[in-house]
């Protein structure tokens, strides 16, 4: 999508998973993109696991038309990213000492039954594409009759879509982020990384009344509540159903996997330590620094972490405000926008010091209720942070 062209699984993984080598063809939004003009990337969720993928397969070449490398990216944001993975993989189905199994019609069982059925008819739910054209899912792409088999067979029988390590569901697991970190690694010595953190603790401010009459006004206020009031329940029946397990099968069968800093504040769907900066299934430890401030001296090759408030649904999709949202981003991009991008070679050691915007004036920025200025200065620990 961003440098544009035909989607290309590759011929070997789409053989072991089954599905079509090709998929989407994309324009482009930045046709330009390369190692003398690269770029910043920012990913919500999941989002910034796949920033990760995406540059080791540029560090690996692996896409045979261009000559690309690591130095393609500038810096990596991951926003509420499962980077160590997440137990609430296990609470909705996957089986902790067998995955990528799912366990018969427990919640993710259900989930991915729906994804088959919407995907067999050609629905797209609120305008949502799921983006599983590769499967020939759709009876518009196979015949009613193949596609309703495997319909009914993903519901009954096995899905080799749900039960595969080839979708979202099992790469927010801690099995992939583990085995996905000794892939990868901890980071490449010449990007900078910066995972905000959600932890959760301003998630219930409610959004502010309107100080006018205007029906415009107050009908965007509803939208906000019900908005609210759908990301609450969704990800506080997420957490239950997290919290309610020990997994001690999935200890049992993951042994070294940093347990014990699991725990603690959570944005709904990942604690913070699963957030912060890459850790399981590496042998050392990965070069991290707490951040309290994008205007304090970076360096590449270290994960900064940062928190904010918000749940993992409350800057991205569900802003408490749009106003807050862009004030947000704003503020980051900004900041980003100050990092050099000079030659790989000559990014090692610089001493970083533009920018103005506070990591601590992430809640009040979503809030909307105080400046950066005006923001706390309390410095709490992130489990595994020096």
């Amino acid at each position: 999508q961003i440098k544009g062209g035909v989607v290309d699984f590759g011929e070997e993984h789409s053989k072991e998973f089954g599905h079509s080598r090709y998929g989407r063809e994309y324009e482009g939004l930045y046709p330009e993109w390369s190692a003398a003009k690269p770029i910043h990337v920012v990913g919500h969720s999941l989002g910034g696991n796949t920033l990760r993928v995406l540059q080791h397969l540029l560090s690996e070449k692996a896409f045979p038309l261009h000559d690309t490398s690591e130095n393609w990216i500038v810096s990596i944001t991951a926003l509420n990213s499962p980077l160590n993975g997440s137990l609430t993989a296990y609470a909705l189905g996957e089986k902790e000492s067998d995955a990528p199994n799912v366990v018969g019609f427990s919640p993710g069982h259900v989930l991915g039954s729906i994804v088959h059925v919407f995907s067999f008819l050609n629905i797209r739910p609120l305008g949502f594409d799921v983006s599983l054209d590769q499967w020939n899912l759709s009876y518009k792409t196979a015949s009613w009759l193949d596609g309703l088999k495997k319909t009914l067979l993903s519901i009954s029988v096995h899905s080799a879509l749900v039960e595969s390590e080839d979708n979202a569901a099992f790469d927010a697991s801690v099995h992939a982020m583990a085995k996905w970190n000794r892939r990868i690694g901890a980071c490449h010595p010449h990007t900078y990384y910066i995972s905000l953190v959600g932890t959760g603790q301003d998630a219930n401010t409610v959004p502010t009344l309107p100080e006018g009459f205007a029906a415009a006004q107050w009908a965007n206020w509803l939208g906000r509540m019900a908005q609210f009031g759908l990301r609450r329940s969704v990800l506080s029946a997420f957490l239950l159903l997290t919290n309610r397990r020990s997994y001690a099968d999935l200890k049992a069968s993951l042994p070294d996997m940093h347990w014990e800093s699991w725990g603690g504040d959570s944005d709904g769907l990942c604690c913070t330590f699963a957030q912060s900066f890459p850790q399981v299934g590496l042998d050392s430890a990965t070069p991290n620094c707490r951040l309290p401030s994008l205007s304090a001296e970076m360096r590449p090759g270290v994960w900064y972490v940062a928190e904010h408030g918000q749940d993992h649904m409350g800057i991205v999709p569900f802003p408490v405000s749009e106003a807050a949202q862009y004030a947000f981003f704003w503020s980051l991009f900004e900041r980003l926008r100050g990092l050099p991008t000079p030659a790989a070679e000559e990014r090692v050691g610089l001493d970083v010091s533009k920018g103005e915007w506070r990591a601590e004036g992430l809640s009040a920025l979503v809030r909307e209720v105080g400046s950066d200025q005006e923001a706390s200065d309390a410095d709490t620990e992130l489990p595994g942070s020096p």
